[in-house]
């Protein structure tokens, strides 16, 4: 078909004979023309014009039935909330069918059967997972998911879990046949049976020489036939790896469509594209229809071709610009018709974009079809497959349904076009993203979206029927509606939906002809719930006489019991009629709950309603229980965009309870409380008990009303964890005592724990001194008056704590270690006696990498040059291994593998998986090491190098990168900011790995993120959308934006002043620099400036610099946005990073000569505007994102190329650069010959402790010692 350059003029005979096909009954659809509770497959009947009837679903309150199918991912429907964008639109794969007894789902382990009223699984049938043989000596390959691939724009196979939902439309599609459920599944195998029944045409492809050339290799897919009633497999074809069968290798690319008692489906093999007829019996192959040779193949894998037919025809698309109809009684092609010029680009495979894959639509003589990929909806005539018409829509993404007069377009609009001219009748955007396909119902298009069920009427459009959905709820998915009810399949869960205005008086009915039947007494009790008349529910249920016959019936029997004593509750006349008082009704609801939500629900109720009776200190010991709970440790829905740790909302409630108690009362409380936590403190000394005990108290703390209460568990668990050796969950427990606004004794207390556990660890060779200078600082200040016999019984026995006496300043002064070590990073108002750097020229270690391999990377700690991990270097290398060694001489000190079990053989090759270009950055807090890998979020000790806990990445079957929001990795109070799954925001608790609060993104992409205070800012990628939340609950606070001179091409960082946030801007008035107050996020300043900005940069503390195009630089207070400073550098394009330090003005520049992008350093005197120095031949050391790092005076720099011969190779040479005189201070070391400019990563590190700078390229790391020099007397080196 690809060949046929047109369709042949027709004879009379010619169209004579099509013209009899419309007389032709074809469709031995099965079906009846009045049924309701019937769905073969996609679009409903053979010519998939998707007519289903009218319903009105009830979407408020409670959600009656739901199923989460087996395998399924949780919380993958929220892809669909990327929808909010501007990218390609994500919508479900996969749909429900139903034969009038049974509803069939597609799981991501094969098929489940459900019951149509309760969604009880009736049956379920795992195929063969992830490439596992069904029969011995299998080689299958394994499950393919499509993957954009934006640069080539086609997709490829990946190796993952069942990700079916949103992408894999051939696997995720189902239909029905008489007696069979039918899907294409990319795994298993198949025995080939049946070598008599199949028919294939002599020399069609040549099988009879197929015995001669061996066994085939196992691919494609294969076409599987399940018993509708017992889902056994009844047949299936392809992945047979027999060579004498004509499907043992071949690419099924939908399911099949049962039409005149057979099945049709649409098949490549290598290069041809064909129609299989099949007996539905046993899948026999009655005929093979060739379609054409596809000569030029876009992408690895194809798009799906689902078929339809109607008027003896089946049409059949080939994906690669041409329809095709086949006669179906006389297999022969009727007509094709070429949609796209042939020198077009071929292959319908950029799936994205566009329009989603989906089958013809045929109605009145016409066939509908939009080809996946583009914008265009086409209509051809069935007799002769003429073009009709093509109406562009820009908004489309499929298909809805025709009518015979009308089709309607779904996507992020519903459009509603004439069948005869195509011309637009009405169109209607969605005001929400969608998040699932639209259906016809009766007379109105029903559109699932975040928000709302659209409901359009098809005549005018009106959306006035639209129905909100309830807060906090999962949004719908695809739907079906059948026998009064709405079904909605999103990711891996089914939900469904009554028409109780249709349905209530069938299941009336029925219950009252047998109130025995359990099934429509529940389902009549939620009838009657979803009305508002829980009394009645409540009736219902007290009928039922018999107990629960499964588990499943006693954990829905119990949650509707729940719903419906809440909803009585709720209404105080209800309960009076019930004859029950309320509080009654809630303990009876929260004694009837059986998930660990419900119980939750029930518990904050019946605290509530204690309080209204003024029991308030009742209420106080439920939600107490509550919070030490199991439950409390869960995530909930707070709203529709957040969750949180059950915790919280347990904690907030309990602490405004707790201060309306009386003073008598808060004596009790409080009393109460000590002792569960003394209670708890004893539980730990028994190995049986521990862990339930540690986790109580962690509880204990998180939900304690009183601050010293909390401060006192976090002491007990901080001590616990001493004991085990766990040092940094110790020293991190230590810190939460101090931060919490409670005891000043017990903070002096933790303090004073915490160093002598520091000084042991620092002794020992674990804790660097920076880490016990801290501590010590500390003591000498904050705490220094606290008397050790005031702590004495907080302290207990810890030697040698026990035997101290006088002050914990005086015994802080005894401890004599080492000077504390600070490296300055470009500070506002350095030292005067500032010590300087000198660089020797002896190599004292290297770790060197073979050219195929890449090399180890160093680990920086945020834009911090100071000495954190003291005589320590952290590198990652290739095998996700992290590695600590001496600074000082390379020695070994622990390795780690950054990796989950199981996903790495322990062999690995030593090759680098990421290929990365830019710094890795780490955030340290103590002994903590947080790091980004490429399979999540590691917590690493830094003395021992044990790993501490993990947060895997979860990314819908993708690899997210191991540098996702690393640009600014922070913690702030031992919280840290990550987006762990796809879409969402998380906080973790640094302590322990726990993700406190989840918030959704709606679609908002995170570039960078980190804290201000107690406020969390996220920066989309392109640096213009700005939103800040509460680090506390998760709760949005503003949002505003900055625009970006040209973000296509270059993106200026924002530069953060304590509250204030700045940015470039462009308004009416043209360009400027912008300052957003993020605590307001109201607008502070704006200055506009005569040239586009081309960099912001930090020269000090409270400055922002702007560098501008043209080479002018200007230094503006962060406060009050005056411009301190304007200075112009000539010859450059534009200043890109610069520092103030001791008058000079240090300017690293952009000059854009030569083909390729080149730099200069300049020094500026700033009293005088005089330019000091200019070099061109050298680059500042470390990656371009960081600070200029100035330590004792001058810059770390590399000779990029000789001064006295231009453009001539030179060996690169490493020295520091005054920034006085720009010249070289002290020697200059030569490095490696084999290393060019362009293998200098950006990885740089100083090691004072160590005493050595460690430079990154790509054959290696490289370490040269360095000494400091003090002044003397007269402040002269």
């Amino acid at each position: 078909a690809d060949q046929r350059e047109s369709t042949p003029r027709r004879t009379a005979p010619a169209l004579a004979a099509a013209t009899a096909l419309l007389s032709f009954d074809a469709s031995a659809w099965r079906r009846p023309a009045d049924a309701v509770d019937q769905w073969w497959g996609a679009g409903g009947d053979p010519a998939r014009t998707g007519h289903m009837p009218e319903t009105e679903p009830a979407l408020g309150g409670p959600i009656p039935w739901r199923l989460v199918l087996p395998g399924a991912e949780a919380d993958l429907w929220r892809r669909v909330l990327h929808n909010g964008g501007s990218g390609p639109l994500i919508l479900p794969a996969g749909h429900l069918t139903a034969d009038g007894d049974l509803l069939f789902a597609r799981t991501g382990e094969g098929v489940v059967a459900l019951e149509p009223e309760t969604l009880r699984v009736v049956w379920t049938r795992k195929l063969s997972q992830r490439g596992t043989a069904v029969h011995p000596g299998d080689s299958s390959m394994p499950t393919i998911r499509f993957q954009r691939n934006t640069t080539r724009r086609t997709w490829h196979p990946k190796e993952t879990d069942a990700r079916l939902w949103y992408e894999d439309h051939a696997v995720a599609d189902l239909s029905l046949a008489p007696d069979s459920v039918l899907l294409i599944t990319r795994v298993g195998r198949s025995e080939y049976t049946l070598h008599r029944r199949d028919a294939v045409e002599e020399g069609l492809v040549g099988w009879a020489l197929a015995p001669l050339l061996g066994s085939q290799r196992l691919g494609g897919t294969r076409l599987v036939a399940l018993d509708r009633r017992t889902g056994d497999v009844r047949w299936s074809r392809g992945r047979s790896g027999d060579p004498a069968d004509p499907l043992g290798n071949v690419l099924f690319r939908s399911a099949p469509l049962d039409y005149d008692g057979k099945l049709w489906v649409a098949f490549s093999q290598a290069n041809d594209l064909f129609l299989a007829v099949l007996d539905p019996s046993d899948g026999a192959l009655i005929r093979r229809v060739p379609i054409g040779t596809i000569m030029r193949v876009a992408g690895d894998w194809p798009p799906p071709l689902p078929l339809a037919a109607a008027d003896g025809l089946v049409f059949a698309p080939t994906g690669h610009g041409v329809l095709v109809a086949v006669d179906a009684v006389g297999y022969a092609i009727r007509w094709a018709n070429r949609y796209i010029p042939e020198d077009a680009e071929a292959g319908e495979t950029d799936i994205g974009d566009g329009f989603l894959p989906g089958p013809p639509i045929v109605s009145a003589g016409v066939v509908l079809y939009a080809p996946p990929g583009g914008q265009e909806v086409m209509a051809f005539s069935t007799v002769d497959g003429r073009r009709l018409w093509r109406r562009v829509c820009p908004q489309g993404a499929y298909l809805i349904a025709a009518d015979g007069t009308r089709v309607w377009v779904g996507g992020r609009s519903v459009t509603c076009l004439s069948l005869s001219d195509g011309e637009p009748l009405w169109d209607r955007p969605l005001l929400s993203p969608p998040t699932g396909r639209a259906v016809l119902a009766g007379a109105r298009i029903l559109a699932p979206t975040l928000s709302h069920l659209v409901a359009i009427d098809t005549e005018s459009g009106d959306t006035g029927h639209s129905i909100e959905l309830p807060a906090g709820k999962p949004p719908l998915g695809n739907l079906l509606c059948l026998d009064h009810m709405l079904y909605s399949l999103q990711a891996g869960e089914v939900r469904a939906y009554p028409d109780v205005a249709r349905l209530y008086p069938v299941v009336k009915k029925a219950w009252r002809d047998d109130p025995s039947d359990r099934k429509q007494a529940l389902r009549l009790a939620w009838l009657e719930l979803l009305q508002d008349r829980p009394e009645r529910a409540f009736a219902v249920l007290e009928g039922l006489k018999e107990p629960p016959s499964d588990e499943t019936e006693t954990a829905e029997l119990a949650h509707i019991r729940v719903e419906t004593l809440l909803a009585m509750a709720g209404r105080p006349e209800a309960a009076q009629q019930a004859g029950r008082d309320v509080l009654a009704l809630l303990e009876a609801a929260e004694d009837a709950a059986h998930e660990p939500y419900d119980r939750m629900r029930c518990t904050l109720a019946v605290a509530k309603q204690l309080a209204a009776l003024d029991r308030t200190l009742d209420a106080c010991r439920r939600l107490w229980n509550l919070g030490l709970d199991e439950v409390a440790r869960r995530m909930i829905p707070l709203d529709h965009e957040l969750t949180a740790r059950a915790a919280l909302p347990v904690a907030d409630r309990l602490a405004e309870l707790s201060a309306d108690l009386a003073p008598d009362q808060q004596r009790t409380w409080r009393a109460e409380m000590e002792k569960t936590i003394r209670r708890l403190t004893a539980d730990l000394q028994n190995p049986d008990t521990a862990v339930e005990a540690a986790l109580r108290l962690r509880a204990a703390a998180d939900v304690a009303p009183e601050e010293t209460l909390a401060q006192q568990a976090l002491l007990v668990l901080a001590r616990w964890h001493r004991r085990g050796t766990r040092f940094a969950q110790a020293e991190q427990l230590f810190q939460e005592v101090r931060r919490r606004e409670g005891s000043e004794r017990l903070a002096a207390a933790s303090a004073v724990l915490e160093t002598n556990m520091d000084l042991q660890a620092y002794r020992d060779g674990y804790v660097p001194v920076t880490i016990l200078q801290r501590r010590l600082a500390e003591l000498r200040t904050k705490y220094a008056d606290f008397a050790f016999d005031a702590l004495r019984p907080v302290l207990g026995d810890e030697p040698p704590l026990d035997e101290m006496s006088g002050t914990v300043g005086q015994w802080a002064g005894t401890i004599n270690v080492e000077p504390p070590v600070a490296v300055a990073d470009t500070p506002a108002e350095p030292d005067a006696r500032e010590t300087r750097l000198r660089l020797h020229e002896t190599l004292v270690w290297s770790i060197d990498v073979e050219r195929q391999y890449d090399p180890p990377r160093l680990l920086h700690v945020g834009n911090d040059t100071t000495d954190v991990l003291g005589n320590r270097v952290l590198v990652l290398d290739s095998a996700q291994r992290l590695s600590c060694y001496r600074a000082s001489d390379r020695d070994l000190l622990w390795r780690t593998g950054l990796r989950l079990p199981g996903r790495f053989p322990e062999d690995a090759p030593v090759r680098w998986l990421e290929g990365e270009d830019v710094v890795r950055r780490i955030a340290v807090e103590g002994q903590t090491v947080l790091i980004s890998a490429r399979e999540g979020i590691f917590a690493v000790e830094s003395g021992t190098g044990r790993r501490l806990w993990v947060q895997p990445y979860d990314f819908g079957g993708h690899q997210p990168g191991p540098l996702r929001l690393e640009s600014r990795l922070t913690i702030h109070d031992g919280r840290l900011v990550s987006i762990l799954r796809e879409g969402r925001l998380a906080l973790v608790r640094v302590s322990d790995g726990t993700v406190l609060w989840e918030r959704e993104l709606l679609g908002e992409q995170v570039g960078e993120a980190w804290f201000a205070g107690d406020r969390l800012i996220t920066v989309d990628p392109f640096r213009e959308r700005v939103r800040v939340y509460d680090s506390y609950d998760g709760r949005l606070l503003h949002r505003f934006t900055f625009q970006q001179p040209d973000p296509s091409n270059f993106r200026i960082p924002l530069v953060q002043n304590g509250d204030l946030l700045c940015g470039p801007d462009r308004t009416e008035q043209g360009e400027g620099i912008r300052s957003v107050n993020v605590r307001t996020g109201k607008e502070v300043w704006w200055v506009p400036v005569d040239k586009p900005p081309v960099d912001l940069f930090q020269p000090g503390e409270g400055y922002v610099g702007a560098g501008l195009f043209g080479g002018d630089v200007w230094i503006i207070e962060a406060e009050t946005g005056q411009v301190a400073l304007k200075r112009h550098v000539s010859g450059v394009q534009g200043v890109v990073r610069a520092a103030m330090v001791r008058g000079t003005l240090v300017l690293h520049c952009y000059t854009g000569h030569g083909a390729m992008e080149e730099f200069l350093l300049a020094g500026m005197d700033i009293a005088t505007d005089a330019e000091l120095w200019r070099r061109d031949d050298v680059s500042p050391l470390g990656a371009e994102d960081l600070r200029l790092r100035i330590v004792g005076d001058a810059i770390p720099v590399v000779q990029t190329r000789s001064r006295t011969i231009r453009n001539r190779r030179a060996p690169l040479r490493m020295f520091m650069l005054d920034i006085r005189s720009g010249e070289s201070r002290g020697a200059e070391v030569p490095l490696p010959e084999t290393i060019r400019y362009s293998q200098i990563n950006g990885d740089f590190l100083i090691s004072r402790s160590g005493g050595v700078i460690v430079l990154g390229t790509e054959p290696g790391l490289y370490a040269y010692p360095i000494t400091w020099v003090e002044p003397d007397e007269t402040g002269g080196f």
